[in-house]
């Protein structure tokens, strides 16, 4: 005999199958494998109901013996009092949401924002660590700060310098990129939280003006890039959380670009991203997941559209052909 008490749908569970019964009862379901099947000769999803839903609060249902098999640790013991008193308890479906989760084991729940906020709550080397993990960090912290504004004062000096100060221009190129090869062009101005500090460029790069580097991690860019104007690089993000962006947490997570690549303008790349070699970017694109090497992709949010290939011996711009002599 199994204790129908109401228990939360389990996150494993998120893709699930509603199935209503005659009765009007609703079942949920999952898939617990592929299979082959014999007589019909092809593969097929098996789904089978692990509880009926409490038809006043769909984040609960009560389950059946099939939950139990998925999940044994939260059977109820048989014939202990005290174990089916405490499983009631935890369970209680009339308690507050908060209060309800809270109970429940930490492995069978998502944790509260407080709970999180405590975890998150670190100062100093720790943060510090957080930090380059790419994990959420409080992003205040005074340890953090000591030479980002003179980087920045760096890049405000470069983007006053007049065109002809080729010289000067050269020089302060190389004090405030972490990296930068040969024969690299920068037009002016250029924008970044940490002046370019934690932004290594390859040789033959060329970027357009109004750029930004949202430098709060590295992101590297490969020899002979095409960088357009208006385009944001950021590695930073902000949880969607309410509570943690209150709090002034965030996350870092570098970004590659290739060798040869040719982003357009006003492109946003997010943080975290990889670009292989040979690609172009369109304008006006939102990349938020990795593009491979050698394709045109653009879009919102940025695809890949076509290999880069013949028709790119033929034509240079849409219907326009290379001169044959």
């Amino acid at each position: 005999m199994y204790f129908k008490t109401p228990v939360p749908i389990p996150y494993e569970t998120r893709k699930v199958t509603r199935t209503k019964a005659t009765n009007g009862e609703v079942y949920i379901g999952y898939t617990i494998s592929v299979k082959y099947d014999s007589s019909l000769k092809k593969f097929r999803s098996v789904r089978k109901a692990i509880g009926r839903m409490c038809q006043d609060d769909e984040s609960m249902m009560y389950p059946n013996e099939n939950y139990y098999k998925l999940f044994p640790d939260e059977h109820p013991a048989e014939d202990n009092d005290s174990a089916l008193t405490e499983y009631m308890q935890t369970h209680d479906l009339h308690a507050p949401a908060a209060d309800r989760a809270k109970r429940l084991p930490k492995k069978n729940r998502v944790m509260s924002a407080d709970e999180i906020m405590t975890v998150l709550n670190v100062q100093g080397e720790k943060n510090l660590e957080r930090r380059k993990a790419g994990l959420p960090y409080w992003c205040n912290d005074p340890a953090l700060f000591s030479e980002q504004h003179v980087y920045q004062d760096r890049m405000v000096e470069y983007n006053r310098t007049m065109p002809t100060e080729t010289d000067l221009r050269q020089k302060l190129l190389k004090e405030m990129f972490a990296e930068i090869g040969e024969d690299c062009m920068v037009e002016t101005p250029i924008n970044a939280n940490w002046g370019c500090h934690n932004v290594h460029l390859g040789s033959g790069v060329y970027i357009n003006s109004n750029v930004t580097f949202v430098d709060d991690a590295d992101i590297y860019i490969g020899d002979n890039c095409l960088i357009a104007p208006n385009v944001v690089f950021a590695t930073a993000g902000h949880p969607i959380l309410p509570e943690l962006r209150e709090n002034d947490y965030q996350y870092e997570l570098p970004i590659h670009i290739g060798r040869n690549v040719w982003i357009g303008s006003a492109v946003q790349i997010m943080p975290g991203i990889t670009i292989g070699d040979n690609s172009v970017i369109g304008a006006g694109s939102v990349v938020t997941r990795d593009i491979p090497a050698g394709v045109v992709a653009y879009g919102v949010p940025c695809k890949e559209r076509r290999k880069i290939g013949l028709r790119d011996r033929e034509f240079y711009y849409r219907d326009r052909r290379f001169p044959r002599d």
